[in-house]
């Protein structure tokens, strides 16, 4: 942008010179600077509605290319965010069929998501193996099989996918969150309390796995560590928080 408004400075100042004939240098200058900032100025202020969010933003990508899998993608990412979920997949299937194996099969694992959140646990199912084969290395595909399956009572498995997710990506604190629930499901108090602390120590900022980990060590008498964590669960849960969520 700055390297066009100097070849437009120049080339405005040449043709003003040479064929204008203008005699004042500095005058002229000040004038190309005018018009120069005018233009970009405009410029910006008709953009500006498009950058306003994410979804005006990806709305104006897939507007311009709607060829390209990765608008449909973002587009996709910014309905699920506003819990616009029949858009959101509509976007995701429009990137899909464009190019299934886009962002290491990541397309396939957004799709899981909406729909496990809609309670389509099949069709979760189904694309969250659809990206475990083209990346049979990625955690959130596991750690949504693991939600399926903790859903469906069958928490065995649950765990099993869990763990995995969380094998591969031990930065990754959903996991520990959820097998944290799992074992307590399961009366295996030490492993829940593990799982949780590991959660908690990777986000601290979100609030139902400081809830989780007081209930837990409440249930072991541990008394003390369960109140402060309740307090900490009161301090994150007035934020906006998508702990709990999918």
């Amino acid at each position: 942008v700055c390297n066009l408004g100097f070849v437009i400075w120049d080339l405005g100042f040449k043709f003003l010179e040479q064929k204008m004939k203008i005699v004042s240098y500095q005058k002229t200058k000040f004038i190309i600077f005018l018009i120069v900032f005018a233009f970009f100025f405009t410029a910006a202020i008709l953009r500006n509605p498009i950058w306003k969010n994410r979804l005006t933003l990806w709305k104006h990508v897939v507007e311009r290319s709607p060829e390209k899998a990765r608008g449909h993608y973002n587009l996709g990412n910014a309905f699920t965010a506003l819990n616009m979920y029949e858009e959101a997949i509509r976007e995701y299937r429009i990137a899909v069929n464009i190019d299934p194996y886009f962002f290491q099969g990541n397309v396939h694992g957004a799709l899981g998501i909406v729909y496990v959140r809609k309670g389509l646990l099949d069709e979760a199912f189904n694309e969250f193996q659809a990206a475990l084969k083209i990346n049979p290395h990625s955690a959130r595909p596991h750690y949504g099989l693991g939600i399926i399956y903790e859903q469906k009572g069958n928490l065995d498995e649950a765990i099993r996918e869990y763990k995995l997710a969380a094998a591969i990506e031990p930065n990754y604190a959903e996991p520990y969150a959820a097998l944290g629930i799992v074992y307590g499901k399961k009366d295996m108090l030490i492993e829940a309390r593990n799982a949780l602390e590991a959660a908690v120590n990777l986000q601290p900022e979100k609030a139902y796995p400081h809830y989780n980990l007081a209930v837990t060590l409440d249930r072991l008498d541990d008394y003390k560590n369960a109140i402060q964590h309740y307090r900490e669960f009161l301090e994150n849960v007035s934020r906006d928080d998508k702990s709990a969520q999918v």
